[in-house]
């Protein structure tokens, strides 16, 4: 009794430890691809972007060379008014779940813009969707989510549990 009161103890705590360790690794990964991600929108690497979107928002957006074209055109655009794009940041994955048959996770990040003398920083969130075909993450901003009719689309049937924080902005004065 005492030897099988032992090897279920053993098992469970293993099949624990198992499922930290891979918590573990899919945070990691999600944060290193969702960093790339964040490194290639600042080096305009919209390709990049593209592969780690979720398909179905770039197929919304006319198919891959049209959505590139758009985000080119449109940080094009923000340039020319003087939006300069300083910085894209990742800072953590808050959290990681297995829904609707999807592991999701939901990542904070920060960017930083720069128009004539202020500096605008806006705290956002990344849905993130571990698609298991491709081995890798896909993203869309979080805030997309309050948008039901487009969310249907791109995810049809979407419903989530994960914790997702209101995006935050603020701007500051440059002194220079």
């Amino acid at each position: 009794m005492n030897k099988l009161f032992t090897l279920i103890a053993f098992i469970l705590v293993s099949t624990q430890l198992s499922f930290a360790q891979s918590d573990k690794a899919n945070k990691e990964t999600a944060l290193e691809e969702a960093k790339l991600v964040a490194a290639a929108t600042i080096m305009k690497d919209y390709g990049t972007v593209m592969d780690y979107t979720i398909p179905a928002v770039v197929e919304l957006m006319g198919g891959r060379a049209s959505a590139i074209e758009l985000i080119s055109s449109a940080m094009a655009g923000m340039e020319t008014q003087g939006l300069v794009f300083e910085k894209a940041e990742i800072l953590e994955v808050l959290e990681v779940k297995t829904e609707q048959d999807q592991l999701r996770c939901v990542i904070k990040g920060r960017n930083q813009m720069k128009m004539d003398n202020e500096r605008i920083i806006s705290e956002s969130y990344l849905l993130g969707i571990f698609d298991e075909t491709v081995n890798h993450w896909y993203f869309i901003e979080a805030r997309q989510l309050k948008n039901t009719d487009l969310i249907q689309q791109v995810i049809p049937g979407f419903e989530t549990t994960l914790n997702i924080p209101e995006d935050v902005q603020t701007t500051e004065i440059i002194k220079e």
